[in-house]
């Protein structure tokens, strides 16, 4: 079966941003104390800019060797905007309950390394079961 260029693009997105923050992850929460350190501030940073610039030569390579299938301009039509409410809907409902859990976090746990962590967290998950479910729904043809 042929993979699209959008679905590469979205399997991309997905791989990297669970390889970048679960690596982020690993290193940070065992050396955790009650406060965000200035360690914890350069891992993150570090992170994010990890995963910028791992997009932005991602998607260069991945458009690249697609370059036939963007020329055509494949439209954005009904069924990829329901997909896409689908998709956030779940990424939205992860990011609520995730955001929940910051605020009791929050109330339990002296310091504020917890909260952030599981704060930053939610907002990880929610993005990777977002396009999870995009993935899943194209799969099934939804």
């Amino acid at each position: 079966m042929r993979i699209s260029f959008k679905e590469k693009s979205e399997w991309f997105v997905l791989v990297s941003l669970v390889l970048v923050y679960g690596n982020y992850f690993a290193k940070v929460l065992p050396t955790r104390g009650p406060e965000v350190g200035a360690t914890d501030m350069a891992r993150f940073v570090g992170a994010i800019v990890t995963l910028v610039i791992l997009q932005i030569v991602g998607q260069a390579l991945l458009a690249t060797a697609n370059q036939r299938e963007i020329a055509r301009g494949v439209q954005h039509d009904e069924r990829d905007t329901m997909i896409d409410l689908r998709a956030s809907r779940v990424g939205s409902y992860a990011l609520a309950t995730g955001v929940l859990l910051a605020l009791l976090t929050a109330l339990q746990v002296p310091g504020n390394f917890a909260f952030v962590h599981v704060l930053f967290g939610s907002w990880v998950v929610s993005q990777a079961l977002e396009i999870a479910t995009r993935l899943l729904l194209y799969r099934r043809g939804v």
